[in-house]
């Protein structure tokens, strides 16, 4: 494994180990405020994201039926978003396995999939 691979798993680690501590202080049970969401405050519509807090919340504590609830997208896209990061950090190791996974064709689909979870959750 190079030096760039390590690199970046070490800093996506240090990001999960961060979201979840943050996410572990922020509990509603512990008293601290949640996170306020820019774009519903200007807008009062619900972003791609809105409920993403409360749902890896939920799936802390193990309740998966709330996790969906709060936000389905984010318990879908957050592995995708891991596979795509091994599959970046592994560039070296799997240049044609990356060109095809990490393509204009799947920043489009993911691009689209946002947009229409975006529309969908606001109808």
């Amino acid at each position: 494994m190079s030096g760039r691979t390590r690199l970046i798993l070490t800093a996506v680690a240090i990001a999960v180990a961060s979201v979840i501590f943050m996410l572990y202080l922020t509990h509603s049970s512990y008293g601290a405020p949640p996170l306020r969401c820019g774009i519903k405050a200007l807008t009062g519509f619900d972003c791609p994201g809105c409920g993403s807090q409360r749902a890896f919340q939920a799936l802390l504590r193990g309740d998966l039926a709330a996790a969906w609830g709060y936000n389905a997208f984010a318990l879908i896209a957050a592995p995708v978003a891991v596979f795509l990061i091994v599959v970046e950090a592994g560039r070296e190791c799997w240049p044609r396995f990356h060109r095809a996974v990490l393509s204009k064709w799947t920043i489009i689909a993911a691009a689209a999939a946002v947009a229409a979870w975006w529309i969908i959750r606001n109808q």
